[in-house]
């Protein structure tokens, strides 16, 4: 009987030590991870900052290095938005005009015809719904303007591109990232997201570009591409403005119509050259006769882009450089009268200075991320997370974020753990540069603003990116 009662005790015993024991791992798991992290091989050489602190009440859950300040790629446009809904709010429209400095007589449009732009990025791409290409989109406006009457412009097409500054990218930028299609300019006229796409086929041995999507005027474009691999390691260089392109690297072998992808030279111009072909077209005759410029101008046409909410989140969602460049200037361009980084930068202090976060050690370069001198640590972030979800646009906010294992640039991590459905991040990566900066729901129930930033790792990125989906498990695990 008492060797009975023994046992039962000591087994009531061992189940409720092995209950402590499990409950003291779960809290701890973030902490024994980040501990580990410090041990490893694949981290000696790597620089990085992680900060996880509870929405509610700013509690700091687990940490390592949190006011170490580094590159974190696109999570910089975790900032431009957030600062993005409090500047320009989140059912801001920007809008382009067509305008003229002229009077319509019998028919004929004794002025300018310009195109004014303000900043809009999705102007002429269908990315988001309800948005027209560019040659659609021109094609109804030259119908509209046929329909009021007009059959012959004595004038030229111009541009207005007051509202943004001469300096489409910034002066960090690396010259390898300028030509590609991610390194697109922002200008105060933007279409078809400044892109254009070589469509090149590939024998065993030699490349060719068979064509050119859209076509671009005075486009001269050298290719030095060979055949190797199985993957697209082209790269096109070019300085905005500049209408010569050469393309390096490689390709693999034996395919047809496989597309690399770059920078336009001169969106604006590009815009021009497709508005005139669309009113051509439409049976509108064009004289380009050089008229003075009237300051006084009667708007035509005005055009609206979707909400800034639908655009945030392709920023967010899809990592489109240029839309988070864009916004940048846009808060200056409302706020100054002229879209500028500088400007756009002293917007985003403006909103982050209401954080509470010690700027120390933050800079900002960009709005993209694509800068390597972008500067911020995980403790800042946190700061700014937390402050984000506690304002009105806060859900719409945590919605635009990518979902682990479900959507966006998280599709295709954490699938099959808990973690699954549970973090809503913004990811960065570039050579070397990992992040990730967001929420995470916990198995408490709680949101929790987190932040990892890991620099000059010493491993592959399969390798980096198991680490972290590890670490996103854990903090979906934690429970006090």
């Amino acid at each position: 009987m008492f060797a009975v009662l023994y046992h039962m005790k000591y087994g009531i015993l061992v189940a409720f030590f092995f209950g402590i024991a499990e409950l003291v791992n779960a809290q701890n798991t973030v902490g024994q991870l980040l501990a580990q992290w410090e041990m490893e091989p694949a981290l000696k050489t790597a620089t990085w900052s992680f900060n996880m602190v509870r929405v509610e009440d700013g509690n700091t859950i687990a940490s390592r290095n949190p006011d170490t300040c580094l590159p974190l790629a696109s999570g910089m446009k975790a900032i431009t938005t957030l600062a993005a809904y409090e500047v320009l709010g989140k059912d801001f429209r920007w809008e382009t005009t067509l305008k003229t400095d002229g009077i319509l007589t019998d028919s004929i449009l004794n002025g300018n015809l310009i195109l004014h732009g303000y900043g809009d990025p999705t102007l002429g791409s269908s990315r988001i719904t309800g948005s027209d290409r560019f040659d659609t989109l021109f094609r109804s406006w030259a119908a509209t303007l046929y329909a009021s009457g007009i059959r012959v412009i004595q004038g030229r097409i111009l541009t207005d591109l007051s509202s943004m500054d001469n300096d489409p990218v910034p002066g960090s930028w690396n010259w390898d990232d300028i030509g590609q299609y991610y390194g697109a300019g922002c200008y105060a006229t933007n279409i078809f997201e400044n892109t254009y796409t070589l469509y090149y086929s590939s024998t065993s041995s030699k490349t060719r570009i068979d064509s050119i999507f859209p076509t671009i005027d005075g486009m001269e474009v050298t290719n030095d591409v060979t055949v190797s691999g199985s993957r697209d390691n082209a790269f096109i260089y070019g300085a905005p403005g500049d209408l010569h392109r050469r393309v390096t690297g490689y390709i693999p072998a034996n395919r047809k119509a496989f597309e690399v992808d770059g920078s336009m030279p001169d969106p604006p111009a590009f815009a021009v050259q497709e508005l005139k072909k669309a009113l051509t077209d439409a049976g509108i005759e064009i004289r380009q006769s050089s008229m003075t410029e009237k300051a006084q101008t009667k708007v035509l046409i005005s055009h609206q882009s979707p909400v800034l909410d639908s655009v945030i989140w392709h920023t967010n969602r899809k990592s489109i450089n240029l839309y988070a460049e864009s916004i940048l200037k846009t808060m200056a361009w409302k706020q100054t009268g002229t879209g500028s980084y500088t400007s756009g930068f002293k917007a985003v202090r403006s909103v982050l200075s209401k954080t509470g976060a010690n700027m120390d050690g933050f800079n900002m370069e960009d709005g993209s991320g694509l800068s390597r001198l972008n500067a911020v640590s995980s403790a800042q972030m946190t700061a700014f997370l937390s402050y984000a979800y506690r304002q009105p646009f806060g859900t719409s906010y945590l919605e635009s974020l990518s979902v682990s294992g479900v959507s966006g640039t998280l599709k295709n991590i954490t699938g099959g753990t808990v973690a699954e459905g549970k973090v809503f991040a913004k990811s960065g990566s570039m050579q070397k540069v990992r992040s990730y900066s967001g929420f995470v729901q916990a198995s408490d129930g709680k949101l929790y603003a987190f932040c990892i930033i890991v620099n000059n790792y010493n491993c592959s990125s399969s390798v980096i990116r198991k680490k972290l989906e590890d670490l996103m498990v854990a903090m979906v695990r934690y429970a006090p």
